[in-house]
């Protein structure tokens, strides 16, 4: 008579409570399977049958978004002496709401022994939760004050699991789910119920939740009611320690050191379950932690007393400023940018780079070379900002400002010019690659695209097929760069950003990888402008082509003197001798959807292009 899982959320996650529960009272590990007799074993105490889960679930603000207020256990109607006197731990006998509600436990043990002891005849309704045991014939309605979002006659909103009748459930899922309240937390203003693909980590998820219910449980007067884990509630009390993230980290962790695996596989990954029960906005939600976003926090032992550290500072007040949400977004999580200095802090706080790398790898799926390409811009950008603030005020400024503030956050736009500026600079020095800014800031053409691939970019940039209908496509500028560059700019103020520069500038976006920051055609134009000037002006001296693409492209960029008129003159030139620059292939590339000229990003990507191409012909005639 063994207990499966049954796939179930608010089942299971009952089943792992009980599992929790008995290993605390008799003083031993979670078993791996439970038996029909350890669940009868786990409503039994000292005081009678259910009673000690009785007087828990009353005091549990869970219970009510479990169940709801209509529950026998807390229905005013018939239990007048706890609505009266608040003393929710108490089971006051002239109360007959609860003593109802362990009557009714009691008989659904005894169904649940009963029916395992006897073999399905074929006819019988079986339960609509788990699908393998006989419905219950103790209830005769099952709503939502037994079952979370049980449908009912009443009531047409629920949704488990028709909208016109009340679901058949079996008497194991029906007292499994009484023991959810102790067993779960908020997550996304939900109780959350957490599933793995991996059930021993589920379990000992679960179980921690567990014991931190059942330790404040413990010492919390009958009179009180105890919020529930992870809620602003318990925030305001001062009784939250540990955000759900730390407790997602610790159950990593304990996975990795107590059950001795030496990897996290592949196929683990983690569903949270979130729902409420509660009056008339009965809801649920899905949200699944996909294997590299777990893969970060058991990388993340490698940085354990780092990542506790930063977990700790976390508000239990702003749940979704943390580091779960933020995973579960797959968004920017703030708690590793510089940070303002806490009380009793020496100075401002900011994560490490190898914990910074990591999450912007495993989570956020940043590619290498772009936080490469982040560190080299920052690491240039603060040695010339820093040699030049020692005899300039205005760059001390600007260079203060920088620290200061994230420039894309930055009101003044003069920041984010200066900082482009630069990188121009530094692209016609040859100290930095078209391939590095793209990198860095990938175009808005593309940023809405889940799961983009090469070949669906192609597709984007493609030029248009005969008698198809023109869309424009002119690269659209991000900002989303300047945290990455912000985040590296501190760590070179700091000293603490160490990495190999040559071998940055060696490596390039690999074959057609472009398409997936830009729009190829950027590189194919910019060179063949530049191979078209330099071969018209260098027929005597190849020197003097270089010298004059400097003098009058280059410089006329630094000038304000390069418009879109240069650009319409030379895609018409090469319109006479190339494939590719047609009138319908200048609207692809130059205009946006509306059909409006828009060149801005293009100007500053072909310039930064011709830089690199400038220097490249300069080394080879050197």
């Amino acid at each position: 008579m063994e207990i499966n899982l049954t796939g179930n959320p608010f089942v299971d996650t009952g089943i792992f409570t009980i599992k929790a529960h008995l290993a605390r009272e008799l003083g031993s590990e979670p078993k791996e399977v439970l038996q029909v007799e350890d669940v009868k074993k786990a409503f039994e105490s000292k005081d009678g049958f259910a009673k000690w889960l009785a007087r828990a679930n009353r005091q549990l603000k869970s219970f009510f978004m479990v169940v709801g207020t209509n529950s026998a256990l807390v229905n005013p109607s018939n239990n007048k002496a706890m609505n009266k006197s608040k003393n929710y731990g108490l089971l006051d006998e002239i109360d007959s709401g609860w003593q109802n509600y362990v009557a009714k436990l009691q008989e659904l043990s005894s169904e649940l022994i009963k029916n395992e002891e006897s073999e399905l005849s074929g006819n019988e309704i079986l339960c609509e939760s788990c699908g393998e045991r006989k419905a219950t014939q103790n209830l005769d309605s099952i709503g939502r004050d037994y079952f979370p979002l049980a449908g009912s006659i009443g009531n047409d909103a629920q949704a488990l699991p028709a909208a016109s009748r009340a679901p058949k459930i079996c008497p194991l899922c029906l007292l499994a789910v009484h023991w959810l309240p102790l067993g779960t937390g908020v997550f996304n203003r939900g109780l959350a119920c957490f599933q793995f693909t991996e059930p021993i980590l589920t379990q000992d998820l679960t179980q921690s939740i567990y014991e931190r219910n059942r330790s404040q449980l413990d010492t919390t007067p009958v009179n009180e009611k105890l919020s529930i884990s992870f809620s602003s509630d318990e925030a305001k009390s001062g009784k939250s320690k540990k955000s759900l993230g730390q407790l997602l980290f610790e159950t990593i962790n304990q996975f990795n050191y107590q059950r001795k695996r030496n990897n996290l596989p592949e196929t683990v990954t983690l569903n949270i379950w979130t729902f409420s029960n509660a009056g008339q906005s009965a809801d649920s939600d899905f949200f699944e932690i996909p294997n590299p976003s777990l893969q970060f926090f058991w990388d993340g032992l490698k940085h354990k007393t780092e990542l506790e550290k930063i977990l700790q500072r976390e508000d239990p007040k702003k749940p979704a400023t943390h580091l779960l949400s933020a995973i579960e977004q797959q968004r920017e999580y703030l708690g590793f940018y510089p940070q303002k200095a806490k009380k009793g802090e020496a100075k401002s706080q900011i994560a490490t780079v190898g914990l910074f790398d990591l999450y912007q790898t495993k989570v956020l799926k940043r590619t290498q070379f772009t936080l490469d390409s982040a560190k080299l811009f920052a690491k240039l950008a603060h040695e010339k900002l820093q040699s030049e603030a020692e005899n300039d005020k205005n760059r001390k400024k600007f260079y203060e400002q920088i620290l200061k503030e994230n420039p894309r956050l930055v009101k003044d736009p003069k920041i984010r010019v200066g900082l482009r500026k630069m990188l121009i600079e530094f692209a016609e020095e040859g100290k930095i690659k078209l391939d590095n800014y793209v990198a860095l800031f990938p175009v808005a053409n593309l940023q809405s695209i889940e799961n983009l691939t090469i070949e669906r970019a192609l597709e984007i940039w493609k030029p248009y097929e005969p008698n198809e209908t023109p869309k424009g496509e002119a690269i659209r500028r991000t900002n989303k760069g300047w945290d990455l560059f912000w985040f590296y700019f501190h760590h070179a103020e700091n000293g603490t950003l160490n990495f190999d520069e040559e071998k940055i500038l060696e490596s390039n976006l690999s074959g057609e990888e472009i398409v997936m920051f830009t729009n190829p055609k950027v590189k194919e134009f910019a060179k063949d402008v530049f191979e078209w000037k330099f071969a018209e002006h260098s027929k005597v001296d190849k020197q003097k082509g270089l010298e004059w693409i400097k003098k009058v492209i280059i410089n006329g960029f630094s000038r304000g003197k390069m418009t879109v008129a240069d650009l319409r003159k030379w895609f018409g030139g090469l319109s006479e001798f190339k494939e590719g620059y047609s009138n319908e292939d200048w609207d692809t590339f130059c205009r946006d959807e509306w059909g409006n000229l828009a060149v801005g990003e293009l100007l500053f990507q072909f310039r930064l292009e011709l830089g690199n191409l400038y220097r490249e012909k300069s080394n080879e005639l050197s």
